[in-house]
């Protein structure tokens, strides 16, 4: 389940080597019983739920490439499960622990540093945008990048909300979004779905990262910001009222029990009920973009209103 190994900011030789593993060793078994604390739960261990390999685009077929962490990589699964024979190729690009913005400064319980940032992660999108050739980008922010960071001494630990911190990962996700866009792809950005109420424990037991105002804040007040940047190439698409239709987490959701059981992942049934919204919205904006690029949409005003519509919903 864990994708990185603790980070280590130096490297050691000689008689020091041995002393450098041995804490190394005894950090990565912290890290263990830390993960393992706030991933064996009920339904977490969806997070690696294989997803079959995308097979060679055939001709007709669009391609999506879905991009974040474990809630993602569910998201992805369901995504492909709905798109087969409808000619939509899922390409997954999703990580367990994968954050969007660069992970430098995070602060986890134990002051441990575990998980994958966008700049580890970037040499292998770019691989994947030129070999699928993706005619969008779905990304789901990161609960790993609501994570409480050190900017500077003089700064200290600020988590979202502060300004500094909001402004920081707004400009991380505008940077991410412009490299997906290029090319001229479109970029749908989904709100992160509403988690349950609760202490969770392990790495997140210290961090105001899932609590339901955190959530709140970065769908409301972070991501329009994200969008605002590239509204002709990007959009929002609203994930959280989906699946959290009042507003907050519940386990009972359109008939269905035991939804989201973990407080947080996907199960595959949940992920394939997701996409049967989640799918045709996608092919949705990804025909109003075909028709706002196109020459030939007709009237101005058709074109117009092709752009409009892939401005991020107004709540």
């Amino acid at each position: 389940m864990i994708e990185e190994p603790v980070r280590r900011r130096r490297w050691f030789d000689g008689a020091r080597a041995g002393v450098a593993a041995l804490a190394g060793v005894a950090a990565v078994a912290v890290l263990h019983v830390l993960v393992a604390a706030l991933l064996a739960r009920p339904g977490l261990d969806t997070a690696a739920e294989p997803i079959p390999e995308a097979a060679a685009a055939r001709d007709g077929e669009r391609t999506v490439l879905v991009v974040g962490d474990s809630v993602a990589r569910n998201l992805a699964r369901g995504l492909a499960t709905w798109g087969a024979g409808r000619g939509l190729r899922v390409v997954n690009g999703a990580f367990v622990g994968n954050g969007l913005a660069r992970a430098e400064g995070r602060r986890f319980a134990g002051n441990i540093q575990v998980g994958a940032g966008a700049a580890e992660r970037m040499e292998m999108w770019r691989e994947q945008l030129g070999q699928e050739r993706p005619e969008v980008v779905l990304l789901l922010p990161s609960v790993w990048d609501l994570v409480e960071r050190e900017f500077s001494d003089r700064e200290g630990v600020l988590g979202p909300g502060e300004p500094l911190f909001d402004d920081w990962l707004v400009a991380e996700y505008r940077a991410v979004s412009e490299r997906f866009a290029r090319g001229g792809r479109l970029v749908l950005w989904l709100t992160f779905p509403c988690p349950r109420e609760q202490n969770w424990p392990g790495l997140l037991q210290e961090s105001a990262a899932l609590r339901p105002q955190t959530i709140d804040h970065l769908n409301d007040e972070i991501l329009p910001r994200v969008i605002a940047a590239r509204p002709e190439s990007s959009a929002l698409l609203p994930l959280a009222e989906h699946v959290c239709p009042a507003g907050r987490f519940s386990s009972d959701l359109a008939g269905r029990s035991n939804f989201r059981v973990d407080g947080l992942h996907f199960r595959p049934a949940d992920a394939d009920w997701v996409a049967e919204w989640l799918g045709p919205e996608v092919e949705r904006r990804m025909a109003l973009a075909r028709a706002a690029a196109s020459p030939d949409v007709g009237p101005a005003g058709d074109a117009s209103a092709a752009a409009s519509a892939l401005m991020p919903e107004r709540r």
